[in-house]
């Protein structure tokens, strides 16, 4: 007797929920302080006194009372150097 058909494995990029099992974890495109901080290898007090003296160039995105930072937009600080606020915004051209 032939063996059963049995379904071609799922290529990477079709990973969904349900037929084949849960997505592969993609990075979180908004992101808490607590790992904004661990994004840029600090500690949380020392992010949140470059965050109140605008030496943290990203600025914040407030979701209601939840606060959270663009990933992208820090890497991108990070690959500038971390300039300022005000430095880093000139750089960026003003826009968000």
């Amino acid at each position: 007797m032939p063996d059963a058909p049995t379904d071609p494995p799922a290529p990477a990029s079709l990973a969904i929920a349900g037929r084949y099992g849960p997505p592969a974890a993609l990075p979180a495109f908004l992101i808490d302080s607590r790992e904004a901080a661990r994004l840029c290898g600090i500690g949380k007090s020392l992010f949140y006194w470059l965050l109140a003296t605008e030496r943290f160039g990203p600025k914040p995105l407030r979701l209601g009372r939840a606060v959270r930072f663009s990933r992208i937009e820090i890497e991108q600080w990070i690959a500038a150097g971390a300039p300022p606020r005000a430095r880093w915004e000139g750089m960026r051209g003003g826009r968000r």
